[in-house]
């Protein structure tokens, strides 16, 4: 079409008096389907939110592994606490004869280590037994270790093999305060 032959033209689709222009140059048609532009903004856009969501994931996944390994090591300290409570409240009054020929009771303790005799180990009941929870040094990192002896097969301090032998890794430090035992009548209570 001519510029000659563009004409006006009544559009029924638009209402009544409405006028358009027929002709190449007043309409465009456009091909189905998305622009260059149009195609690179969306992968633009979900590129950063598929970032966001793998930044958001890894971070939760982080936590929770930390808290899994946080609850781990406070539920084996608690158990290791509390059957050294348990040991502790079942002592025996043992002794031993040291090489001076004096007689003391049948107990060590440290600031990372202590030992003594009980009747409560934690395996078999109704045996005594030597009962050692110390701190040690392993591949440059610190580590409980909870050991049983025989009692009274062994000396005190010539312990020998263990019967039985636990590390756990999960403690890695053990404050031991031993308090000697007031006298009747230093506590301030008349007698």
């Amino acid at each position: 079409m001519s510029p000659e032959e563009v004409a006006l033209f009544h559009d029924e689709a638009a209402g009544a008096g409405s006028v358009r222009r027929r002709g190449t140059c007043g309409l465009r048609h456009r091909a189905e389907g998305f622009t260059l532009i149009e195609v690179m903004v969306s992968l633009t856009i979900l590129t950063l939110a598929m970032a966001v969501a793998y930044g958001s994931f890894t971070t939760a996944l982080t936590s929770w592994s930390a808290g899994l390994s946080r609850g781990r090591k406070e539920q084996v300290a608690r158990i290791a606490l509390e059957r050294m409570a348990q040991q502790l409240k079942s002592a025996i009054p043992a002794t031993i004869t040291t090489t001076g020929g004096r007689r003391r009771p049948a107990f060590e303790g440290g600031d990372d280590h202590i030992r003594f005799v009980t009747m409560l180990p934690s395996g078999v009941d109704g045996i005594p037994v030597q009962v050692s929870y110390s701190i040690e040094e392993a591949d440059g990192e610190s580590r409980m270790v909870y050991r049983e002896y025989p009692w009274p097969d062994k000396k005190f301090f010539d312990l020998g093999e263990p019967v039985k032998e636990e590390a756990l890794d999960e403690i890695v430090g053990l404050a031991i305060t031993l308090r000697p035992r007031e006298k009747s009548g230093e506590s301030g209570e008349s007698g």
